[in-house]
């Protein structure tokens, strides 16, 4: 249970707290003073959810494919997981559904894939 709640449950909870954020009317993201911040807010956002899904996959021994293939799986993972949060926007009142979050939410995802596996994959 220990090696759930370090390596995997992070991941969980980041997906958690972004659906309930997205089921939030009329929620309005940090302004950081900069042009397109809401999308800069997606790419960190999912970077983070991206590095915390590569942590889960890489420190799981139940499905090798995950680890061998890690970076083709914890992209789809957390890409996929951006396109379905755009949609459940989209009914949400108050949000709407966004292509170009969606694609900031791939790229978070991308470069954090690139960072677990320069800096953190050699670890275990």
């Amino acid at each position: 249970m220990y090696h759930f709640m370090r390596y995997q449950f992070p991941a969980i909870a980041l997906a958690i707290l972004i659906f309930i954020l997205s089921h939030t009317p009329d929620l309005q993201g940090p302004d950081f003073g900069i042009r397109f911040s809401d999308k800069w807010s997606h790419l960190i956002a999912y970077g983070v959810f991206g590095f915390l899904i590569c942590r889960a996959f890489y420190y799981q021994d139940r499905y090798p494919a995950l680890r061998e293939r890690l970076g083709y799986y914890t992209f789809w993972t957390g890409s996929l997981y951006g396109v379905s949060d755009e949609i459940h926007q989209y009914f949400i009142p108050g949000r709407f559904a966004d292509p170009l979050d969606a694609l900031a939410d791939a790229a978070g995802v991308a470069i954090s894939i690139w960072v677990f596996n320069r800096f953190f994959s050699n670890r275990k």
